[in-house]
């Protein structure tokens, strides 16, 4: 009788649990409906009542009993060593069950899939052990010692790096000086090179006041410009966009995890401030999902205006190109009309109200726009139009006194309006004089008798 691809899933792991009898296993498949079988506690309801698939399940549950055994999904074909061994095994055990195989040749079989999966293992082991201690060797630690322990003193900072369940390294960090003691422990890859290993370590020391001790390996292994184009390049399009560390890892309950920035977010970051690479500048801007590393490539001189016009219509953008004082106009006016959108169909058109007055006050804004932005960011009386008041002395002055006028001549009796004449009046009392007789100019008649008298 032919075996179902599911029995011989289930069956790969009955056998490893039988061929590691007294340990602790971490058993990884690529059979998710081979873990729903053996956690649902009615299996039938997914094998459609298969009763080898169901003999197979009740097997593994009691051999489970007592045991320490995890059973995790890891995705196929996606080149992890043990599982593709296992998938070749499984296939050959179905194999042999189609071809009428004789038991005694099904057990040689069954005897082979534990054998190539311990080489596999001692294979990856000592992998794992050659490249994470070179990386550290490299850093300038001792060792491994025999328990696999490494360890550096650097400048007065001690260092002692393990290896961990998960695939991770445990680096532990202590110091002493004349007047403080201090503890450090964070959690690395196995597989991170000195670069991103001195990322982590590196920012750590810096929240203490420890930075100066690793000085001289920021200098060896530190990256350039380039290097961080080349990083971000690579992060853009792989879609490597992680910012914290601890994202980046597996979940392992005794590790200690940070909030340690990673090194591709870092270089981004370096990237979109620095660099005079037009095209990855305006490609940062408009495609890197981190808000701040888009603002920062916003603000670089090097960002093409087609990148900065794509994104104008942005909410989150229009901030940062206000900073622009000389903003091309095509630009303003999408931005301008994207947000006039936003804020006509706003439930809470208040919140609209500040950035609509700061496209008012900037100097690339046309004088016929100016009217309307005034009139909606300060449509009601009292306290927000004399805050209105207040923000134009920060224009120039022929558009601050534009506002000013436009704020007057709506402006009514009463103790509101000594209040926003005031404001107009502005901070410094030198000039005080001189805003007196321009109130009397270019104030509304019913205005004026209202003006404070000159004394001049």
């Amino acid at each position: 009788m032919a075996r179902s691809v599911l029995a011989g899933e289930l069956l790969a792991i009955a056998l490893a649990i039988t061929g590691f009898p007294d340990r602790k296993l971490h058993i990884l498949t690529d059979s998710q409906r081979a873990i729903a079988c053996l956690e649902m506690e009615r299996p039938e309801l997914i094998t459609r009542c298969d009763g080898e698939v169901l003999a197979i399940v009740e097997d593994i549950r009691h051999r489970l009993r007592g045991r320490e055994v995890r059973i995790s999904w890891v995705k196929g074909h996606s080149g992890h060593p043990l599982n593709e061994i296992a998938d070749r095994l499984a296939v050959s055990v179905r194999r042999s069950h189609e071809a009428d195989v004789p038991e005694s040749t099904q057990r040689a079989i069954a005897d082979n899939i534990v054998e190539s999966l311990c080489r596999a293992l001692r294979r990856m082991k000592r992998g794992i052990m050659t490249e994470w201690t070179s990386t550290y060797l490299d850093l300038g630690f001792r060792g491994p010692d025999p328990s696999g322990r490494m360890e550096a003193e650097i400048n007065g900072l001690e260092l002692m790096a393990s290896y961990t369940p998960g695939n991770l390294v445990s680096v532990i960090a202590t110091w002493s000086t004349e007047h403080t003691m201090g503890y450090l422990e964070m959690t690395c890859s196995a597989t991170w090179d000195a670069r991103h290993v001195l990322n982590t370590i590196g920012q750590n020391v810096d929240e203490v006041g420890m930075s100066h001790a690793l000085e001289e390996l920021r200098l060896r292994f530190g990256i350039t410009l380039r290097d961080a184009e080349q990083m971000t390049e690579r992060s853009m399009t792989a879609g490597n966009f992680g910012r914290f560390t601890v994202d980046t890892l597996p979940k392992v309950p005794s590790a200690t995890y940070g909030l340690e920035e990673t090194l591709e977010y870092r270089a981004a970051v370096r990237c979109a401030r620095e660099s005079r690479d037009g095209i990855l500048v305006g490609w940062i801007a408009t495609d890197h999902p981190c808000h701040d590393v888009r603002g920062a490539a916003l603000q670089n001189a090097a960002c093409p205006d087609s990148a900065r016009l794509q994104v104008a219509a942005e909410g989150d953008a229009a901030w940062i190109l206000l900073q622009d004082r000389e903003l091309p106009a095509p630009i303003f006016k999408r931005m301008v009309k994207s947000e006039a959108v936003r804020y006509l169909e706003s439930e809470r058109p208040e919140l609209h109200h500040d950035l609509l007055l700061a496209m008012a006050l900037h100097p690339t804004c046309p004088e016929n726009l100016v009217p309307g932005l005034v009139a909606h960011t300060a449509q009601r009386r009292g306290q927000r139009r004399i805050h209105v008041a207040q923000q134009a002395w920060s224009a120039a002055p022929d558009r601050r006194d534009l506002i000013h006028t436009l704020l007057l001549q709506k402006s009514r009796p009463g103790r509101s309006t000594n209040q926003l004449l005031a404001a107009v009046l502005g901070p410094d009392t030198t000039q005080h004089s001189a805003r007196i007789i321009w109130i009397q100019q270019h104030g509304d008649s019913r205005v004026r008798r209202f003006a404070p008298v000159s004394t001049c």
